[in-house]
């Protein structure tokens, strides 16, 4: 166990709260390493890893899929900490079933600009990983969390698209379009316990989003400072990159739907 994590346990040894638990979902490269950052430089939240940790200990093979309901329950039922958070992006297309099962739960939704997860991911994961990320909804893959519970309009456009012919950033386009769609597709947007974060927000304007953020949990952000961390260096950086015109339109529209739910001001 890490100094930093023992320490902070020891501020909370007895227990006289209900704990709040926070997910950050959406599409990978969105910013949510970034926000969970800044959260475990508060006190009073218990941070988890997004693999190997206890949180996914039964995932014996990829190590990233969360336990059992009734595991995860009793993990935060026995947490001294007044808020635990975590980024299951993995879970992101069951975010609604978790907040129907966990009364706690509060769901914060990172969205990015296509783009620059588009060229964000081909960075990060190398120049095949948008069409690895595409492979299990074209094979219909059913233990596979890329391919799980989605919606018949999603596979289908997928389907509509030879994966071959796809282009790197086009695929990785694709897959943020897969992945923000199961926003919509779960009615999230109807859910007082979900909050759309916009990652140029995030960057642009760190104090008052955190804020924000803080607000919607419901416990007081005792660390500006730690934002000082956040630069805006990565906006814009995929306005430049090529996209198949029907993607970038599909994109385009789910990016304008999603800004129009994003309350933040």
């Amino acid at each position: 166990m890490k100094i930093d994590l023992f320490l902070k346990q020891l501020r909370h040894v007895n227990k006289n709260h209900n704990t709040i638990v926070v997910f950050l979902m959406g599409c990978q490269r969105s910013g949510t390493s970034m926000t969970s950052n800044i959260f475990n430089k508060d006190k009073n939240i218990r941070v988890y890893n997004e693999m190997k940790s206890s949180l996914n200990s039964e995932d014996r093979v990829t190590k990233i899929r969360l336990n059992s309901h009734k595991a995860l329950k009793n993990t935060f039922a026995n947490s001294n900490f007044p808020v635990v958070l975590a980024k299951p992006l993995v879970e992101s297309q069951n975010a609604l079933n978790y907040l129907e099962n966990f009364e706690t739960l509060k769901v914060i939704w990172l969205y990015r600009h296509y783009r620059d997860v588009a060229a964000s991911n081909i960075k990060h994961f190398g120049i095949d990983n948008g069409k690895a990320n595409l492979k299990p909804i074209y094979n219909r893959a059913k233990s596979n969390w890329r391919s799980e519970n989605l919606s018949e309009e999603i596979v289908d456009f997928v389907h509509s698209f030879e994966l071959d012919s796809l282009g790197s950033y086009d695929a990785a386009a694709l897959f943020w379009w897969v992945r923000n769609k199961l926003f919509f597709d779960q009615n999230l947007q109807d859910q007082s316990k979900v909050l759309l974060c916009k990652y140029e927000d995030l960057v642009n304007s760190p104090l008052k989003s955190f804020q924000h953020l803080y607000n919607f949990i419901g416990i007081t952000f005792t660390h500006p400072e730690s934002t000082q961390i956040i630069n805006a260096k990565a906006v814009g950086r995929g306005q430049e990159i090529k996209l198949n015109p029907t993607i970038q339109k599909a994109c385009d529209k789910l990016y304008a739907k999603i800004e129009s739910c994003n309350q933040f001001s």
